[in-house]
């Protein structure tokens, strides 16, 4: 998310909002902190207040949150930055998949069944998610304190252009908010 890129390399910082919980004050910091490093513009900062302290998102709350971004999202940005202490759950989804894909009823219903297939599943060929399938990926800025969050950027940000190979696994684990 380093420099400007032409619309067809990465995203970079013009192409991602960053989503600030305005009534958790570590949101804040770990935001304007993501913020200042990644150099991401004001325009594309949106404060929301979301309830702290719960891991459940009530439906209502999600509802609100979605209709926020969407009447607050300028038409350019690609991506979501969620930056924010709680991971919270909207049903039986991670707020960064229902953000992201939308919320998912069915695969509630019955969690051992595989969730329905994205459409940017397996699209190496998209580089522009938003303009080319309506969808925004988002990524979660999960910090428990301002020590753990700076050095979390510091690590993407000297990670940046350096395209490393490496092996991705999805794990189940016993921490509940975090599964």
């Amino acid at each position: 998310l380093g420099g400007d890129a032409a619309p067809a390399g990465p995203l970079t910082r013009h192409q991602l909002a960053l989503v600030i919980n305005e009534a958790d004050p570590l949101s804040e910091v770990i935001g304007r902190t993501y913020q200042l490093q990644r150099r991401i513009p004001e325009g594309q900062v949106i404060r929301v207040r979301l309830p702290v302290g719960r891991a459940d998102l009530p439906a209502s709350a999600f509802l609100h949150l979605q209709r926020q971004l969407r009447r607050r999202t300028p038409a350019h940005v690609q991506a979501y930055a969620l930056a924010w202490t709680t991971p919270w759950r909207v049903g039986c989804q991670s707020i960064t998949a229902a953000i992201s894909l939308g919320r998912d009823h069915a695969g509630c219903r019955d969690t051992c069944r595989p969730t329905r297939v994205s459409r940017y599943y397996a699209r190496g060929d998209v580089s522009r998610p938003w303009d080319a399938l309506r969808l925004r990926p988002s990524m979660l800025l999960a910090a428990s304190d301002l020590l753990e969050a700076r050095r979390l950027i510091e690590r993407g940000v000297a990670a940046d252009g350096t395209a490393p190979s490496g092996t991705a696994y999805l794990l189940s684990t016993p921490d509940r908010a975090r599964n």
